[in-house]
């Protein structure tokens, strides 16, 4: 009996489990599980895709380092997909920086107008309707989210989460994308990235 019960174990732990794929990004000492059914593009080639998408949309400081895409898109930049951006700035030496950050975020948040941004960089036909959300503040681990709607030309109604996690040495967005109608379906694989999302020890904020 003992036998036949340690065999049934042994099936339902082989058929049952899944590897889980981790990505980590050695220059930014960070890393984060990939859903199942996801993949993830970085090196040459995604540089090469970044620099197509800068002269497209006349963002030059986009500072790009890997996209997911859904293994079932037709292309990397079609919806649904999440892109991973460094942002440089002096870093945040303990959290009383990132306290101070985030007091500097709202006020910008408060008078940052969408349509003015959408016009500087030759966006307007594009995009329309875009509305952002309150900033969620998550003073603990040292980040803040908010959501984006935007209408979409040839699309629809685009939802965007934006996380940004914060570190000594600046900060990681991730741009989590996807069109309002099928946002049920990916939100599980977007809390997957972003519930693990995490820096190596070193290069955590620390308390003051």
């Amino acid at each position: 009996m003992k036998k036949i019960l340690f065999l049934l174990f042994l099936s339902f732990n082989f058929f049952d489990s899944k590897a889980v794929e981790v990505f980590r990004n050695k220059e930014y000492h960070f890393s984060f599980t990939i859903p199942n059914q996801w993949e993830v593009m970085e090196g040459k080639e995604f540089k090469m895709l970044v620099e197509l998408l800068k002269k497209q949309s006349g963002y030059s400081n986009l500072n790009a380092l890997a996209d997911l895409y859904f293994n079932e898109s037709s292309s990397h930049f079609d919806y649904p997909y999440v892109i991973i951006c460094f942002t440089k700035n002096d870093g945040f030496k303990d959290k009383s920086y990132f306290e101070t950050a985030v007091k500097q975020l709202k006020k910008i948040s408060s008078e940052f107008n969408y349509d003015d941004s959408l016009k500087k960089y030759n966006l307007s036909d594009w995009s329309t309707s875009t509305h952002q959300g309150e900033y969620i503040i998550d003073n603990a681990n040292c980040s803040f989210m908010t959501l984006i709607t935007s209408d979409i030309a040839n699309y629809g109604e685009l939802v965007t989460i934006n996380k940004t996690f914060c570190f000594k040495y600046g900060m990681i967005n991730v741009y989590c994308y996807s069109l309002k109608k099928d946002l049920e379906r990916f939100k599980g694989s977007f809390n997957i990235i972003l519930s693990s999302f995490q820096f190596e020890k070193d290069f955590q904020i620390i308390d003051a």
